[in-house]
């Protein structure tokens, strides 16, 4: 029972993150809908295409290496976007105080804050990096969601 539990909670905080995300780069979710950022493009995904693949690994990509790998929690799930330029993680059995340390060390990492909210049972924030990179973050109930989000470049690949 408590293994459905925290998986309705994961996909739940899955689900904040990515409509968050879609809703502060470009309010709407229209398919490839292109997004002007400050001075960056994004396209803004189709969520009903997108599939989720369980997985107990971090995951090791082009999207991931751009971010710090949190030292904490464990990998449930990811969400694959890359035809959108985006990339999701969802961890679980992230203990009081880990989502907010993780927040904390990304200026370390060259990402400076946005946005960001909380109240007494969620967490939610953007931050985005000098090359674009923007991290939507949310937490809930031992749960967390990292969206990576690139700027397009002209040939289609992740811009530099």
């Amino acid at each position: 029972m408590k293994s459905i539990k925290n998986r309705l909670s994961a996909h739940m905080a899955l689900l904040v993150v990515a409509a968050a995300a879609c809703m502060l780069l470009s309010a709407g979710c229209d398919s490839l809908q292109v997004v002007q950022g400050a001075q960056y493009t994004y396209l803004t995904p189709d969520l009903s295409k997108v599939t989720t693949e369980y997985t107990s690994e971090w995951p090791e990509n082009e999207f991931t290496a751009l971010i710090p790998k949190p030292d904490f929690g464990r990998t449930e799930s990811v969400m694959d976007m890359s035809e959108y330029k985006r990339f999701v993680v969802l961890l679980t059995d992230v203990e009081d105080g880990e989502l907010e340390g993780y927040l904390d060390s990304l200026p370390d990492a060259g990402f400076y804050k946005m946005e960001y909210s909380s109240n007494d049972v969620s967490v939610g924030a953007m931050y985005q990096n000098d090359d674009g990179v923007v991290l939507s973050i949310a937490g809930s109930s031992g749960s967390m969601g990292i969206m990576i989000s690139v700027p397009d470049s002209p040939d289609g690949g992740i811009a530099d």
